[in-house]
């Protein structure tokens, strides 16, 4: 088959899994097209680089940029990790300089959202420089099956997360899927193919913390190392 029909037909293929969104979410949609759309051109990447580094065809990447679909998490997590995207570039204010000997205060209804299929992700501290070292995010799991979560899924790093409401069955590969109440957390490397699920039908919630090297520090030492040969 022709490269190019091949791009295509899996474009289709993850369209027709892409989430239906509703009218006032199409911004949120079109912000994140727009900004993966302007990081990609600042790196001097082409459509068919980008496909190379994410390993998202290239037809789904341009539909993504052009607000003709929504990305599923499996697939920002690629654009993340391929392009050396963070969720604060993806979600924060456009224009922010912050101090970073000044701590963050989020307050209620001040978090940037964003909705892809399976999950919705607030980000509490979306503009503070900390955030190149870790990930903080409020996740509202609304998949209730691994299928609508997008699968198993791995990123380089180590994840922590606590569930708030509900229930959340975690998987992983390798081992049962098991059930997570409030209250009750879950420590790993993130780098091992995961995914969390609402046991549902009830929307579950969980605090996430990634210490990160997943996207910008990539070829570093984990965070943990580091500061450890600082001390």
């Amino acid at each position: 088959m022709p490269m190019a029909g091949k791009e295509e037909k899996q474009a289709e293929t993850v369209e027709r899994f892409a989430w239906k969104r509703e009218a006032d979410d199409q911004s949120v949609s079109e912000r994140l097209g727009q900004r993966i759309r302007h990081h990609r051109e600042k790196m001097g990447y082409s459509l068919a680089k980008a496909s190379d580094l994410t390993g998202v065809p290239a037809a789904t990447l341009s539909r993504i940029e052009t607000n003709k679909m929504t990305p599923t998490f499996p697939v920002l997590l690629k654009l993340m990790t391929g392009l050396r995207l963070q969720w604060t570039e993806l979600m924060g204010a456009e224009s922010s300089t912050p101090n970073t000997d000044e701590p963050s205060i989020a307050k209620p209804g001040e978090m940037i959202t964003t909705k892809v299929p399976g999950y919705t992700y607030s980000a509490p501290h979306k503009d503070h420089p900390l955030c190149t070292i870790m990930q903080p995010l409020i996740i509202d799991v609304h998949a209730t099956t691994l299928d609508a979560a997008g699968g198993l899924r791995g990123h380089k790093g180590y994840e922590y997360a606590t569930v708030l409401e509900g229930t959340v069955i975690f998987h992983m590969e390798g081992r049962e899927p098991e059930e997570i109440h409030p209250g009750g957390s879950v420590l790993f490397s993130s780098d091992r193919p995961h995914a969390y699920v609402s046991k549902g039908p009830e929307i579950a919630r969980l605090v996430n913390v990634t210490l990160v090297d997943p996207i910008l520090h990539e070829n570093a030492e984990p965070f943990a190392l580091r500061a450890k040969a600082s001390d």
